[in-house]
């Protein structure tokens, strides 16, 4: 987090509300009672718990692969930093679709394969409750590579349905 920046809390629950300000660092309560989860990130590295990239978005996908490269530099974060990552320590997606309109994610060229392998994907089901939870909240998280193993997919089986996304990393 640039020095000087004041925090942001972003508040993910089985609602799925995220609220940023221009700038983030304190507390990321994450809390999906729903699941039995709660688990709260605060800015920072070397420990369990912390994160110090963010990436939040609402994307609106078609039958053509959305990629997320998240080494480059395109990501942005709330306080409009490129958003670059080793590391992710915490993903959530909610598909908005409606039947009929499943969201895949993983796979593609170089995917990011600490997640799903190098070809494997995960479906997300349309509806306001249906979810997609990775947690890995260590000193370090599921490893992103650069240029091998550091692009996330994401595509629809059909329409334009839109996808929240939140990932946090180092």
């Amino acid at each position: 987090m640039p020095a000087g920046t004041t925090p942001v809390v972003s508040n993910i629950t089985p609602q799925f509300t995220k609220s940023f300000g221009t700038t983030f660092g304190t507390a990321v309560p994450i809390n999906l009672a729903a699941l039995g989860v709660n688990v709260s990130f605060v800015s920072g590295t070397g420990a369990i718990n912390t994160y110090q990239t963010c990436y939040a978005a609402t994307l609106t996908l078609s039958t053509s692969p959305t990629s997320l490269n998240l080494t480059s530099g395109a990501l942005t974060q709330p306080d409009g930093t490129a958003a670059v990552f080793a590391d992710i320590v915490c993903m959530v997606m909610r598909n908005n679709g409606t039947a009929g309109q499943t969201v895949t994610v993983g796979g593609g060229s170089n995917a990011m394969s600490t997640i799903w392998g190098a070809t494997g994907t995960e479906k997300i089901l349309p509806g306001a409750n249906n979810y997609m939870l990775k947690l890995a909240p260590f000193v370090t998280g599921f490893v992103v590579t650069a240029s091998t193993a550091d692009i996330l997919t994401v595509v629809a089986a059909s329409g334009t349905p839109t996808l929240d996304i939140v990932l946090l990393g180092h």
